[in-house]
């Protein structure tokens, strides 16, 4: 992914992966959404918000099927320019999702204005709170942080109950990880869904 990220191919490769994940996502459940992890280099892009409208169409999805997910780091290279195709990409009923938060040094000036519906707590807080009070308060600040704003918050590197146990009373909304299922094809995930013997691995 680096050299792709590095060459002029990052942007087709961007719009087949949201593509094909769309394509995907349309034989799932209506109930069930697919998240699309987008690199800094298309952030800046006005294009993705035309590959996106014309994506919804040609599988007829409805915009809260998809979620785009940006690092915290990249939007800060250009804030002003990244939050405008934000709010265009939401303005499609697409989801934004803030991946890696806590980790990208943001000033809280730009968090109020921040054009997302989610974020994301980086897996390394995640997998240090039992052992370090530091990160569980800051989970816990950037819990509360979020329900200020109306922001949902996902937890990443969920692997044992007794995590899962904590971040549910610290009122995380979504728990990420191996304990729930591993990574799996897309038919496969489609079979797990409609309660088929076969299960994610």
């Amino acid at each position: 992914m680096p050299h792709i990220e590095r060459s002029a191919i990052v942007k087709p490769v961007t719009w087949y992966c949201i593509r094909s994940a769309a394509g995907t996502c349309r034989h799932w459940p209506k109930h069930v959404s697919v998240a699309i992890n987008v690199s800094p280099n298309v952030l800046v892009d006005s294009e993705i918000v035309q590959v996106l409208q014309d994506t919804l169409g040609l599988y007829e999805l409805t915009g809260e099927r998809l979620t785009i997910e940006v690092t915290e780091s990249a939007m800060m290279e250009d804030p002003l320019r990244c939050f405008d195709i934000l709010r265009s990409i939401r303005s499609l009923g697409v989801k934004v999702s803030i991946d890696d938060f806590g980790t990208g040094y943001s000033s809280l000036s730009y968090f109020r204005n921040l054009p997302a519906d989610e974020l994301k707590i980086d897996r390394s807080f995640v997998a240090a709170m039992h052992n370090s009070p530091q990160d569980a308060s800051l989970i816990k600040s950037i819990i509360d942080l979020a329900r200020n704003f109306g922001l949902h918050v996902v937890a990443e590197g969920i692997d044992d109950e007794t995590t899962a146990d904590a971040l549910k009373d610290l009122g995380c909304d979504v728990l990420q990880g191996l304990l729930f299922g591993e990574p799996c094809a897309g038919r496969d995930f489609a079979s797990y869904l409609e309660g088929k013997p076969s299960r994610p691995t």
